[in-house]
């Protein structure tokens, strides 16, 4: 049977002997993406550095390839031996180094580093900037010169930290592209730290969702395939970083409930005063001169409209996406397709 290509076993990090990051054990393949999603400040950067070795575990290890190389309190294997291409949030390029000699920074042998590096540098529109300065760049230049860096030397591990944010969106297909065809065309093993839903689910083959529990470091309260995570969210939270959401505040009966939507299903049984979570697809609006609901609010969003609606208890309620045409006071019937979720957390 094939190790994966890398491994994380109860593995405990942070920084001053206080856990930030608990107890995660995953275990990555080549040619696999996997995405860590979780609030601010949780603990997803940490998680990258203990992997390429810039912390130490306080518990539990890390390995490569089968082969252990940070286990409780200490690097088995120096950063530099652990074929790790890492893309810092802050990009961390050499302000000293043309553009192109960063790129070539980190590739071994001399015979092909300039014509590597430059091809790299072609494939994301930068390279009649090869040999000028770092510091001439704007700052999504930067980050594409960060990202070709990273993988220049052709890891076995690739960390990505938020690599696409705030790019134009045709630059970002570009690189996203690129990054996904590498990662499988060298069975790479990658794993992205984002906040970004729509990055998340494109490119990855899973998510890892971080919560901060109780008081406590964070924790993994999901890990499965974005198709899974997105439509069978382990908590609310889960839900709101992976997509828009709609709230709704239900009285429940065994597997269904009331709300201001009507008789909803209900993947869990409950009882009593529950709050339960629905995306905006699972809304059906049909327009209809003796709707339920009245629009009060409607805006543009290009292909969809984000809508409020009242009834005529004048209870509100937001649609975050809406394909029909609608205009203010438009009566509409709204209807729930499918079940909604009432995790508990």
């Amino acid at each position: 049977m094939t190790e994966p290509r890398l491994s994380l076993d109860g593995l405990t990090t942070g920084y001053g002997g206080r856990p930030v990051v608990q107890n995660i054990s995953c275990a990555i393949n080549a040619g696999e993406f996997l995405s860590v999603m979780g609030g601010s400040g949780v603990g997803k950067t940490t998680l990258l550095r203990s992997i390429c070795g810039v912390i130490e575990p306080l518990t539990g290890t890390v390995s490569i390839n089968g082969t252990v190389v940070s286990e409780s309190g200490r690097s088995v294997v120096p950063i530099e031996q652990r074929e790790v291409g890492f893309m810092f949030q802050d990009f961390a390029l050499f302000p000293h180094m043309s553009v192109l000699e960063n790129v070539a920074y980190g590739i071994r042998g001399n015979s092909d580093r300039r014509t590597r590096a430059l091809e790299l540098l072609e494939s994301v529109g930068l390279a009649q900037y090869a040999d000028g300065s770092v510091r001439e760049l704007s700052g999504g230049q930067k980050q594409r010169v960060a990202l070709v860096r990273a993988i220049a030397p052709k890891p076995k591990i690739l960390l990505l930290d938020e690599p696409f944010a705030n790019l134009d969106p045709e630059a970002k297909k570009g690189l996203i592209r690129l990054v996904r065809q590498f990662v499988r065309e060298h069975q790479v093993a990658a794993v992205m730290v984002t906040h970004n839903a729509d990055d998340a689910l494109q490119i990855s083959d899973r998510l890892m969702m971080f919560e901060k529990l109780a008081s406590g470091p964070a924790q993994c309260v999901q890990l499965d395939s974005p198709e899974r995570v997105y439509a069978e969210p382990a908590t609310r939270l889960v839900a709101q970083l992976t997509g828009d959401v709609i709230e709704l505040d239900c009285h429940a009966n065994g597997d269904s409930a009331e709300c201001i939507l009507g008789t909803v299903g209900l993947n869990q049984a409950h009882q009593g005063e529950v709050k339960a979570v629905i995306r905006p697809e699972q809304i059906t609006v049909l327009s209809n001169p003796h709707g339920a609901f009245r629009v009060v609010e409607n805006y543009y969003c290009g292909p969809w409209s984000s809508v409020i609606c009242v009834n005529e208890s004048n209870q509100q309620i937001h649609l975050p996406r809406v394909s029909v045409s609608l205009s203010p006071n438009d009566k509409v019937n709204l209807s729930v397709v499918g079940k909604a979720f009432t995790n508990p957390s």
